[in-house]
C-alpha cells in the first residue's frame, strides 16, 4: 500500500511539473507574442511616420531654377519659340572675343545654349578648358585679374565644368580644396553679403550633388539670416535683395517651414506690386520678381501680375538682333554690352524654365 501511494505521489507530483511547464511555456509563448506584435506595431508606426514624411517632403518640396545650376534642361520648344532670339547671332557672339571672356560669360554662354538645347560649337569648346584654365590658381578658382580665389568665380567655375565635363579629367582643379575654401568662406558667414552668399550656397548645392558635403552652420547661419532687416542694408533694392535673401534661405533649408518669414515677404511684396509700374523696372529685376512670387509659392494668387511679368520679359526685348548695330552699346562690337546682353537673356530664360507650366 506504502508503495502504491508513493507511486501515486510521484506520478502527481510529476503531473504538476508537467503542469508547470506547460504553464511556462505557455507563458514564453505569450510572452513572445505580445513582443513580436509590440515590434509589429512600431515597425508599422514608423512605416506610418515614413510615408507621412515622405508626403510632407513631397508636398513641400518644389524643383526649382537653384536645382538647375551645373545642369541645366532645355526649355519646352513650343515656348522657347516664343521667345525673340536671332540663335545664329547668339551662338557666334563670343567668337570675337574669345580671348577674353571670364568664367561669368561662360556660365551665361554655356547656360543659356543649354536651356536653348543648342550644341556648343567646336570653335568654343577648342579653347573651353585654356579659358577656364586661366581662371584657377592652386586648383581652385579666381578672378580675372588676380590669383584669389572668391565665391562668385568658384561658383561660375564649378558650374562651368559641371556642365562641360562633369569634373571628368580635370587635371587643374581639386574639389576638395575648392570645399575647404567655400568652408572657410563660410565660418565668415556675413548675413548682409546677399550676393556672395548665394554664389557661397549654390556652390555648396553643386559640390553636394557630386556626394562632396560641406559643412553647414545651418542654423546659425538661418538664425542670422532670420534676425537681418533688408531695409537697412546699405543700397536697399527691395527686389534684388529679396531675391538673393530668399534664394539663400531655400539653399540652406529647402524643406523648412518658415511660414513666418514667408509671410512677412509676401507683404512687403504686395506693398511693392500696389501700385508698380513695369517701365521703371529693368528686365532682370522683373524676371527676379517673377522668381520671387515663385519662391514665395504665391504664383495662383498672384496669376494677374504673374501673366502681366510674363508678357513683359517675352515680349518686349529682342535679343542678339542684328537692328542694334547703329546703337551705342552694341553686343558684337565690345564685351562688356556683350555680357549685358547675356545678362538679360538668362534671367529671361530661367524664369522662363520656371513658369514653362503656364506658358501657352
Amino acid at each position: 500500500m506504502s508503495d502504491d501511494n508513493n507511486q501515486k505521489n510521484s506520478n502527481k507530483a510529476n503531473t504538476f511539473e508537467e503542469i508547470n511547464k506547460l504553464r511556462r511555456s505557455i507563458k514564453d509563448n505569450i510572452d513572445s507574442l505580445k513582443k513580436d506584435i509590440n515590434i509589429s506595431l512600431e515597425s508599422f508606426k514608423n512605416k506610418i511616420g515614413t510615408i507621412s514624411s515622405i508626403e510632407k517632403v513631397l508636398k513641400t518640396t518644389t524643383k526649382t531654377f537653384l536645382d538647375y545650376y551645373g545642369q541645366f534642361p532645355s526649355i519646352n520648344t513650343e515656348v522657347r519659340n516664343k521667345i525673340s532670339i536671332e540663335k545664329s547671332n547668339l551662338i557666334t557672339s563670343i567668337t570675337k572675343f574669345l580671348k577674353n571672356i571670364d568664367l561669368e560669360i561662360m556660365f551665361l554662354y554655356i547656360s543659356i545654349l543649354k536651356m536653348l538645347e543648342v550644341d556648343l560649337v567646336k570653335n568654343f569648346m577648342d579653347n573651353a578648358f585654356d579659358i577656364i584654365k586661366n581662371q584657377t590658381h592652386n586648383t581652385v578658382f579666381t578672378a580675372p585679374d588676380t590669383q584669389v580665389p572668391d565665391p562668385i568665380n568658384t561658383f561660375y567655375g564649378l558650374s562651368v565644368i559641371s556642365e562641360i565635363s562633369n569634373f571628368k579629367n580635370i587635371e587643374f582643379i581639386d574639389l576638395q580644396t575648392i570645399k575647404q575654401y567655400i568652408q572657410l568662406e563660410l565660418s565668415y558667414f556675413n548675413p548682409n553679403a546677399l550676393y556672395n552668399n548665394y554664389f557661397i550656397l549654390n556652390s555648396v548645392n553643386i559640390l553636394k550633388k557630386r556626394g562632396l558635403l560641406v559643412n553647414l552652420q545651418k542654423d546659425e547661419i538661418l538664425e542670422k539670416l532670420s534676425n537681418l532687416e533688408l531695409s537697412k542694408i546699405e543700397n536697399y533694392n527691395l527686389i534684388s535683395d529679396t531675391f538673393y535673401f530668399l534664394c539663400s534661405i531655400i539653399l540652406l533649408n529647402p524643406n523648412g517651414e518658415l511660414e513666418e518669414l514667408r509671410e512677412k515677404y509676401i507683404q512687403k511684396l504686395k506693398n511693392f506690386t500696389s501700385n508698380l509700374d513695369l517701365n521703371q523696372l529693368t528686365i532682370i529685376e522683373v524676371s527676379q520678381l517673377l522668381l520671387i512670387i515663385s519662391i514665395l509659392n504665391i504664383t495662383d494668387e498672384e496669376k494677374e501680375l504673374v501673366f502681366k511679368l510674363l508678357d513683359t520679359i517675352i515680349n518686349t526685348t529682342p535679343f542678339f538682333s542684328s537692328d542694334m548695330e547703329n546703337k551705342k552699346f552694341y553686343w558684337k562690337e565690345d564685351i562688356i554690352s556683350l555680357k549685358v546682353e547675356l545678362k538679360m537673356l538668362f534671367w529671361v530664360l530661367i524664369t522662363i524654365l520656371q513658369y514653362q507650366e503656364l506658358i501657352k
